[in-house]
């Protein structure tokens, strides 16, 4: 039964990459899995182990560290929202396994764990789950999607409210990563490579480790640069060499721009204007400018992500109020040619490219202008444009940018399932 709700669920949900966070639509089994997806009531989403806010949905099989879901319904009340996980092979497509084989328990779990709002203009439901849990705990290492949807109208796919990426990993082998200088021409002062050595534990038995292991790379917690599945150089005794894939050269960027709206009592440096209406809270960012032939910038970022924070409450997840952020990018435009879709990207769009968060041009201020609704806290963000001829018009390119990797080895298991025998980071 659990298996037919779950075949119902993916024929009723497929979102193009960059395009996630709109209302789903049929999802084809030999496509990849969303990068998310985020319905218009829910707000807030994060995904990370206990305890690391700031770090990334990396699950250790059999660890003490679980991973914990906080979002929030902005209608309020109290739903009755459950969730479930979908294995998913070393590319992200759907594993064509019945649940049994990676899940235990009941296959999947209602969303206890719900507080209202106390203090905020703006009403709303904070909610917390955790994986694993009594209901739901994942036996087989590999990529997953986690599903919430409302309990009863998961058949028509109507009921999906939020969709993740998460990654279940072992530490049966070690994986090192090597920050080199990118060989491609016209990238050396722009962009990263990254080699990797992994060692084989012993627990592995393969009849070709070249063709049966893979490694994925993953910049700053983006699911849209990602290196996906790229194979191994060579093999030497029990070591495997990964180099020389393009897909393992990535945009150094810049440090991330940032949005600190933790205070309702102070304008917190870059906030231009902050004030209060029958509405709520209004923060206005200082107009940005475009930094793509600027000097790095040595400002410490999140990395792309946010934290929920306020100056006033303890209880922060409660407390916090939602405001609107005044967005504003300057740019003197010469004639249509020159304006670009520019979005406002970061983990506060679920890393997409969203519609809500695209800008429009004001001709007449020659500015680019956007107003998100965002809770309380501290939220890095770049302003990219993914149409563009250069993913980062407005943005820098630096070689030299501290950005943070991390690469998940892949192998299969005897029944052809992949599992995420190994993880590493660099910073």
């Amino acid at each position: 039964m659990f298996r037919t709700i779950l075949a119902f669920l993916f024929c009723a949900l497929f979102v193009q990459p960059n395009a996630q966070s709109q209302a789903p639509w049929p999802l084809h089994w030999d496509r990849e899995v969303p990068l998310s997806y985020t319905a218009p009531n829910m707000g807030a989403v994060r995904l990370h182990p206990a305890g690391a806010p700031l770090a990334g949905p990396f699950y250790e099989m059999g660890g003490k560290a679980e991973l914990v879901l906080h979002f929030d319904d902005l209608e309020g009340g109290y739903p009755d929202y459950t969730y479930t996980l979908r294995h998913c092979d070393r590319w992200w497509y759907p594993s064509d396994f019945d649940v049994r084989d990676y899940l235990s328990g009941w296959g999947n779990a209602p969303v206890e764990e719900m507080a209202g709002s106390f203090g905020p203009i703006d009403s709303y439901t904070h909610c917390h789950a955790r994986i694993p849990s009594n209901d739901l705990e994942p036996i087989l290492s590999g990529n997953y999607l986690l599903i919430v949807h409302r309990r009863g109208e998961i058949d028509d796919g109507t009921g999906i409210v939020l969709m993740r990426r998460m990654i279940a990993f072992e530490k049966s082998g070690g994986v090192e990563l090597r920050l080199e200088r990118a060989v491609e021409a016209g990238r050396v002062l722009t962009h990263q490579r990254i080699t990797a050595t992994a060692k084989l534990p012993p627990s592995i038995r393969l009849g070709n480790p070249l063709d049966e292991v893979a490694l994925s790379v993953l910049q700053n917690g983006r699911w849209d640069a990602l290196g996906v599945a790229v194979a191994p150089s060579y093999l030497r005794g029990d070591l495997l060499t990964f180099e020389h894939d393009p897909a393992l050269t990535f945009s150094g960027a810049d440090h991330w721009r940032s949005a600190d709206l933790k205070s309702t009592r102070y304008r917190a440096l870059g906030i231009s204007r902050l004030a209060r209406s029958s509405d709520g809270w209004s923060f206005k960012l200082n107009t940005a400018k475009s930094r793509r032939f600027n000097m790095q910038s040595g400002q410490p970022d999140l990395h792309g992500a946010f934290m929920i924070h306020n100056d006033e409450f303890s209880d922060v997840e409660t407390s916090s109020e939602y405001v609107d952020v005044h967005f504003a990018l300057e740019h003197q435009a010469f004639g249509n040619s020159s304006v670009q879709d520019v979005y406002v990207f970061g983990a506060l769009s679920d890393w997409t490219f969203q519609e809500t968060h695209r800008m429009a041009y004001i001709p007449e201020e020659q500015m680019y202008r956007l107003t998100l609704r965002l809770k309380q806290g501290y939220y890095d963000f770049l302003y990219l444009t993914p149409s563009a001829e250069s993913l980062y018009t407005f943005e820098g390119e630096h070689a030299s940018t501290a950005n943070r990797y991390t690469a998940i080895l892949y192998a299969p298991d005897p029944r052809g399932l992949d599992r995420a025998i190994a993880i590493g980071s660099l910073n």
